[in-house]
C-alpha cells in the first residue's frame, strides 16, 4: 500500500512537471509572435513606405532633371531591405523597436517628395511661359518712301526689341519685299511696333493696329509713312493681295502712260 502511495506521488510530480513545460512553452512561443495590433500597426507602416516610393518615383517621371535619381535608387533599396523583414516572427518589443527604421526613411521620402513637387512647380511655370513665346513668318513690304537698313520690332507692352529683322548690313529698299522674316510674338502682350532707320539715320515708328496673335505665318505686313502727319502705320494683308495690288497699280501708270 505505501508503495503504491509512493509510486502514485512520483507518477503525479512527472505529471506537474510536464504540464509546467508545457505551458512555459506556450508562454515563450506567444511571447515570439505579435499581437494582431501590433502586427497590423507594422504592416500599415510598411505598406504606407510603398506608396511613398511609388509616388516619388511617379513624381520623377514628369521631370526634365536627373538631379534626384542617385537620392531615390538610395531610398529604394531600404525599402527592399524592409520588404524582407517577417513580422510575424518578432515580438512586439522588437517591432517597437524596428518601426522608427521605418519612420526614418518614411520621413527621407517626405523630404524628397517636397523637393520633387517643388521642382515640378518650377518647370511647370517655365513651361507654360514657354509657351507664351512664339514667333509668326512674314512678308516685310517697305512702302515707306525710303531705303531702311534697319528695322526692329518693338513689344510696346513688354518693352522688349528685337534685332533687326531683315539683318545686319542689309538695305530694304523702297518699294521691295523681304520674305521669311520671323517676328517674336509674347501671347501676354497687345501692343507693338515698328521702329526702323533709314541710310540717313532718320527714325520711324510704324504702329501696328490689330493683334499680332490672331495672325498665322504668310502674313504680309506692309510698312507705310505719311510724310505729311510723320506717321508711320503697319498694315497687315496677305502676300497674293500685295501682289494683285502692286500689278493693278503698274497696269493703272502703263494706262495712264498710254493716254
Amino acid at each position: 500500500m505505501r508503495k503504491g502511495c509512493k509510486e502514485m506521488r512520483r507518477f503525479d510530480g512527472k505529471k506537474v512537471r510536464a504540464a509546467l513545460m508545457l505551458a512555459l512553452l506556450s508562454v515563450m512561443l506567444v511571447g515570439c509572435k505579435p499581437s494582431d495590433e501590433k502586427l497590423a500597426e507594422a504592416e500599415g507602416a510598411r505598406d504606407e513606405l510603398v506608396k511613398a516610393r511609388d509616388k516619388a518615383e511617379e513624381s520623377y517621371l514628369d521631370l526634365t532633371t536627373d538631379e534626384d535619381r542617385a537620392k531615390l535608387d538610395e531610398l529604394s533599396a531600404k525599402v527592399d531591405e524592409v520588404m524582407l523583414v517577417d513580422f510575424l516572427k518578432m515580438s512586439d518589443k522588437k517591432i517597437d523597436e524596428y518601426l522608427p527604421t521605418v519612420t526614418e526613411i518614411a520621413s527621407e521620402y517626405s523630404k524628397l517628395q517636397g523637393k520633387l513637387d517643388g521642382t515640378y512647380d518650377d518647370e511647370e511655370a517655365q513651361r507654360q511661359e514657354a509657351a507664351k513665346h512664339g514667333e509668326i513668318e512674314c512678308y516685310l513690304v517697305n512702302k515707306a518712301g525710303a531705303n531702311l537698313t534697319s528695322i526692329k520690332f518693338h513689344d510696346v507692352t513688354a518693352d522688349t526689341f528685337s534685332e533687326n529683322v531683315i539683318g545686319e548690313g542689309v538695305v530694304l529698299s523702297d518699294g521691295y519685299t523681304m520674305m521669311g522674316v520671323m517676328l517674336p510674338i509674347y501671347s501676354d502682350s497687345d501692343k507693338w511696333e515698328f521702329v526702323a532707320t533709314d541710310e540717313d539715320g532718320k527714325e520711324y515708328i510704324f504702329a501696328c493696329p490689330q493683334e499680332l496673335g490672331e495672325l498665322s505665318d504668310g502674313v504680309s505686313i506692309t510698312l507705310e509713312y505719311d510724310v505729311v502727319t510723320e506717321e508711320g502705320t503697319a498694315k497687315f494683308g496677305s502676300y497674293v493681295d500685295e501682289e494683285d495690288e502692286e500689278e493693278a497699280e503698274s497696269a493703272e501708270a502703263a494706262s495712264e502712260g498710254s493716254t
